[in-house]
């Protein structure tokens, strides 16, 4: 019975990886690749890639109630989550 568990753990720490790892590229980047739509003005992009970032963040706090009660309509399929 420790196989399953063993697997869910695995899973669930490449999750966090693949995560971590994605915020780690997008958020240095993010200011660099928005400052070529505003002509190299470094200080432009940061207030917009902050912006983004909030705007992003503020919907996350504001919707995840209604995902987790969406998500709450069906059952979870595998036993092992629970």
């Amino acid at each position: 019975m420790a196989e399953p568990r063993k697997a869910a753990t695995t899973f669930v720490l490449i999750t966090v990886f693949i995560d971590v790892l994605s915020f780690g590229l997008i958020i240095p980047v993010l200011p660099h690749l928005i400052a070529g739509f505003y002509d190299g003005d470094q200080g432009k992009a940061a207030t917009v890639s902050g912006w983004l970032s909030a705007g992003y963040w503020t919907l996350q706090f504001l919707f995840s109630p209604y995902w987790r009660a969406v998500g709450s309509l069906w059952p979870q399929a595998n036993p092992a989550c629970q």
